[in-house]
């Protein structure tokens, strides 16, 4: 039985008001909580001390519209975050905080020497931040990072588009029809391409991505530009590419589009 010792290192609850400074026409103000901490359960080895790293943040819509609309965009951000409804915010944390410790625990109690520290040096990062927050729109990103061993972690960003007018999220059904949805793929592949290749600084062809063929993904965000397809590592090309940040602007999707969305978005 390998001996183990926990050591909690760090334990941070943090309520901040003013956690993210919000344009003065903004309806919705958030609260942010916090909760970072650390666990040891391996003793040290070749000079270093395996932990596992836990670190999240959420934003909790507080107040700037209708009671009844505050509490469905409370339960469209809590669903986007932690994937269901919550009571607590702060217990929430606390629960997924244990769940990954309780991962990790499992991980080490087949602790293997031969293995070497440097895979039970777990870290796993999720943040929630306002990436657009206007009277009529809301772009809430949670991005992520997650290591557990490996030649390198895996990072990445979700975007949730919300209509604060009905505190409904905005999806790709909601933007264009489905006769339209698949003419955007060839526009975004052409795009991210174009984008490899600036990259990379060399000749880059088709068979440089890891798809066969290029879709819109729903994970996307509205700007007063267009509508940005956001593709994460591997999702279409290698790890070291990085994630793709696709603009389609309104004038070249206008007649893509759904009339009531392109006059809804486009002239916001």
């Amino acid at each position: 039985m390998i001996g183990r010792m926990i050591k909690l290192k760090m334990l941070l609850i943090v309520l901040l008001l003013a956690g993210f400074t919000l344009p003065a026409s903004a309806r919705v103000e958030f609260w942010t909580y916090g909760l970072q901490d650390s666990r040891v359960i391996l003793p040290a080895a070749e000079d270093e001390t395996p932990a596992a790293e836990f670190h999240m943040r959420y934003l909790y819509p507080m107040r700037g519209a209708d009671t009844p609309l505050l509490e469905k965009l409370r339960r469209q951000c809590a669903r986007s975050f932690f994937g269901r409804p919550v009571d607590s915010p702060s217990r929430a944390l606390m629960e997924e905080r244990d769940s990954w410790f309780g991962e990790y625990e499992d991980v080490c109690a087949e602790y293997d020497s031969n293995i070497g520290v440097f895979a039970y040096r777990w870290s796993m990062e999720s943040l929630m931040s306002v990436r657009i927050n206007e009277p009529g729109l809301i772009v809430l990103e949670n991005a992520e990072y997650l290591f557990t061993g490996g030649a390198h972690g895996v990072y990445g960003s979700d975007f949730t588009v919300i209509d604060p007018r009905s505190a409904d999220t905005v999806g790709l059904e909601h933007l264009f029809p489905s006769s339209s949805v698949m003419k955007l793929g060839p526009m975004i592949e052409r795009k991210i391409l174009q984008e490899l290749a600036r990259r990379l600084d060399d000749n880059v062809s088709r068979d440089d991505l890891l798809t066969e063929k290029v879709e819109p993904t729903s994970n996307f965000y509205l700007t007063k530009k267009g509508v940005v397809f956001h593709y994460n590592v591997y999702e279409v090309a290698p790890y070291a590419a990085g994630e793709f940040d696709i603009l389609l602007p309104f004038s070249e999707i206008r007649k893509l589009m759904r009339p009531e969305a392109y006059r809804r978005w486009a002239g916001r």
